[in-house]
């Protein structure tokens, strides 16, 4: 492979290597958290994806079929990637385009912040109710606001705007079928 290819993978391996740092500690005594920390596999490769900043034309077009097509795979379903047959690439993809949201939306910096919170074994949705609620503080009482965030509305407002994105390049092309 190509000395970007090495960058790549050598970004999201390191990012895994942060990733249990921050979740089981630095050496073998946090083992035994290793069974009771669960955190969802979208989250640890989309965010691995996310740093190594792995986009090319054959990811945006796999997760640009999806959106357009309503092939996407549900947050909850790629909690794990344990049954996802050959949708493995897709299963990254949409992960990294979520942490991608999630990094526009609440800051690049705080992402670490987001995994942190895995370490004291929340759930999903407290995780991202509270993370969330963070950077939404009341103009009079300076308390956060909790936006209802959770893991559903996460997706819809993900791929809302997938959507919005994907119709906006395909706006005045030819169906596919017109070129046989």
């Amino acid at each position: 492979g190509s000395l970007a290819e090495l960058e790549e993978v050598s970004t999201h391996e390191l990012t895994h290597a942060l990733q249990y740092s921050i979740l089981y500690g630095e050496s073998l005594r946090s083992l035994k958290l290793f069974r009771s920390v669960f955190v969802p596999t979208w989250v640890m490769e989309g965010m691995a994806e996310h740093v190594a900043g792995d986009w090319d034309p054959a990811g945006e077009m796999v997760l640009r079929d999806a959106v357009l097509n309503d092939g996407v795979l549900s947050l909850k379903d790629l909690a794990t990637f344990a049954f996802l047959g050959g949708r493995t690439y897709l299963a990254y993809k949409e992960g990294q385009s979520v942490m991608d949201f999630i990094a526009r939306e609440r800051g690049e910096a705080r992402l670490s912040e987001f995994m942190k919170k895995y370490a004291r074994q929340w759930t999903p949705t407290q995780i991202l109710r509270s993370f969330y609620a963070e950077s939404e503080p009341d103009p009079v009482t300076g308390e956060g606001k909790n936006r209802g965030m959770d893991l559903e509305t996460l997706e819809a407002r993900w791929l809302r705007g997938e959507k919005e994105k994907a119709w906006a390049l395909a706006l005045g092309r030819n169906h596919p079928s017109d070129y046989g």
